[in-house]
């Protein structure tokens, strides 16, 4: 009998098999490792994404807070400007009534001087004619008599 064929080895010293190429033991745990350590990797992203994710959202409650009060600022700003020109107008208004009755009372006034001043320029009534003698004077009726009872 020819001898057998020894397997070859491969440049590990490792024998080959008949049928197929077996990996060297560090090559395993080199593709273990790498695959641990970018498994490892991704979680710690995930992570990273996850709390990224709740500061942003943190962040946008402050953001919609900070504007909500200046919102709120502002209203009450327009709300008190409103209030003095509501108090302002009020006042006008006041004043405006005022000095309707001071004018109807100048035009009550004007009225009664020129009603005054036109009794003034209507000539005098003329008295009758009175006779140049005297007339004589009614003597008083005598006294009357006591009653008696």
């Amino acid at each position: 009998m020819p001898p057998s064929p020894e397997p070859h080895s491969d440049w590990h010293g490792r024998q080959r098999g008949g049928g197929g190429y077996s990996q060297p033991a560090w090559l395993v745990w080199l593709q273990l490792s790498l695959t641990t350590m970018l498994l490892v990797l991704f979680v710690v992203l995930v992570a990273q994404s996850r709390g990224q994710n709740r500061s942003m959202q943190n962040l946008q409650q402050r953001l919609q807070s900070l504007e909500n009060s200046r919102a709120l600022e502002r209203t009450a700003a327009l709300e008190q400007q409103l209030r003095a020109m509501l108090t302002r107008l009020q006042t006008l208004e006041r004043q405006e009534a005022e000095l309707a009755a001071a004018r109807q009372r100048q035009r009550d006034l004007e009225e009664q001087l020129h009603q005054q001043q036109a009794l003034l320029r209507r000539p005098p009534r003329q008295a009758p004619l009175l006779e140049e003698t005297p007339r004589e004077v009614p003597a008083p009726p005598p006294p009357a008599a006591p009653i008696s009872p």
